[in-house]
């Protein structure tokens, strides 16, 4: 190999690292903090009605003056580790970005990377749960509201069952092997006012006890009477004896 080609190579890739270094000096590094917080300071101006979060500890070097910071790490949303912490719930951003509509968070990364995992993986699977989670507040809530309404009349008096001392309980002793067993007479508690169901809550309420008077039906066919059982077993008493 001539020495001309060797030199040569030596020389473009001491160029190369020359230029590399010369890439991630300290005033290059600088000029581009500078470049990137001025493009933040004016996307601040266009979204002003919305609170400009800096994500620790990247994000305070393009956001100098922000309405507060935010700590989404990036470890949360690597890959086969996504999590959502709870030690880093940062709850307060969830609050004001509810009641201003929305907020922006700033954060940076190495070149190379279209956006940080913070930002990819760990911000999205944060709003996933907690969206989740206010949803299934929302519907315990309205769950609760509804039935407090069904026992609510439209003067808004709030029905409360009274109870009923009025017990009467007859038991008989004289027929032991009685076909019929006598259960007590357990009247309903009866409400203060007359409650006015919908339509489809009297249709339920309806076919619920439908269903309950043909499954005691059907229990009372299964089931054999005390007296035949009593008498099937006196007989075989008897055989035993005999």
């Amino acid at each position: 190999m001539p020495c001309d080609t060797i030199s040569s190579k030596q020389s473009i890739y001491k160029l190369c690292r020359e230029l590399k270094k010369e890439e991630h000096s300290l005033f290059n590094c600088l000029s581009s903090i500078v470049e990137d917080a001025a493009f933040c300071s004016e996307i601040r101006l266009l979204y002003s009605d919305l609170p400009l979060f800096a994500n620790l500890r990247c994000g305070l070097w393009y956001a100098p003056r922000p309405n507060g910071t935010c700590y989404f790490k990036s470890t949360d949303g690597h890959q086969h580790h996504q999590t959502f912490s709870t030690t880093r719930l940062n709850w307060h951003v969830a609050e004001i970005a509810a009641r201003k509509g929305g907020c922006i968070i700033v954060d940076a990364t190495r070149k190379g990377k279209r956006a940080p995992d913070a930002m990819s993986k760990t911000i999205p699977i944060w709003a996933a749960v907690l969206n989740r989670a206010v949803a299934r507040v929302r519907l315990h809530d309205a769950q609760k509201e509804q039935r407090r309404r069904s026992y609510t009349t439209q003067d808004g008096e709030v029905l409360t069952p009274v109870a009923d001392t009025q017990t009467s309980i007859s038991v008989r002793t004289d027929e032991p092997c009685s076909s019929q067993s006598n259960s007590a007479a357990v009247p309903a508690p009866q409400f203060q006012h007359k409650l006015k169901l919908e339509p489809q809550l009297q249709q339920c309420q309806q076919q619920s006890q439908q269903a309950s008077l043909a499954q005691q039906q059907q229990q009372q066919l299964q089931e054999p009477s005390t007296c035949s059982i009593a008498n099937e077993v006196e007989e075989l008493l008897l055989d035993c004896m005999g």
